[in-house]
């Protein structure tokens, strides 16, 4: 089973073996930088056309394995509805994600040229939310909040339903260019001083601490 992550920062690439209690063994992982991608939205074609390539090929050449088929990620129209209800009404809460029709065809594109088929798109939200949280987390009530470089993505859980979706166009990126336009330095630099010295809770500054 092989998978495709196109995000802002990176693109990363996995392969694994399906065992069968139905987990699977993570046999193979490539990371290559982005290009081309700004907050989640594809800007340059050929930019990640290249780099969706560079992944995989990595990832054959580390595993040994000929990869043609892969999972895709991605935002789209998820419903959650009642099945097998009768009653003469029927109240319902969904939740509907939607994405843009350029988007899907823009990243069809990109795997298609790349030389890959794309077995079935997935929501990285929910994907997410099965790697991480436990079935009693989301039956007690849960908040995930996937912080990424261009985007923060958010899902709430409680008695087993998703109760709350959001995906917030802003992510690690705009701290970075904050830190930039403010000391005049380079993004490289901006970056370093966020990993290096970056704290989210002013209780925990050392006032007299010189960067």
């Amino acid at each position: 089973v092989a998978a495709v992550d196109i995000g802002t920062a990176k693109i990363v690439s996995c392969l694994g073996n399906r065992k069968d209690n139905g987990t699977i063994e993570i046999i193979g992982l490539s990371e290559v930088v982005s290009k081309g991608i700004m907050r989640g939205t594809i800007l340059n074609i050929e930019d990640v056309i290249n780099i969706i390539k560079n992944s995989i090929e990595s990832l054959k050449v580390s595993t040994g394995k000929h990869i043609t088929n892969v999972y895709v990620g991605i935002n789209f129209q998820y419903i959650n509805k009642p099945i097998d209800t009768f009653n003469i009404k029927i109240d319902n809460n969904s939740q509907i994600v939607a994405s843009l029709k350029d988007s899907i065809k823009n990243i069809n594109t990109c795997i298609t040229k790349a030389g890959l088929i794309q077995n079935e798109l997935v929501f990285g939200l929910l994907a997410s939310s099965d790697a991480v949280l436990t079935a009693s987390e989301k039956e007690n009530g849960v908040v995930l909040i996937d912080i990424g470089k261009g985007t923060t993505e958010i899902v709430v859980y409680h008695n087993d339903s998703i109760k709350h979706m959001a995906v917030i166009p802003f992510g690690g990126d705009l701290i970075t260019r904050d830190i930039k336009e403010e000391f005049s330095i380079s993004q490289d630099q901006a970056e370093l001083l966020k990993v290096n010295y970056g704290i989210a809770l002013s209780n925990l500054i050392i006032e007299d601490n010189v960067v």
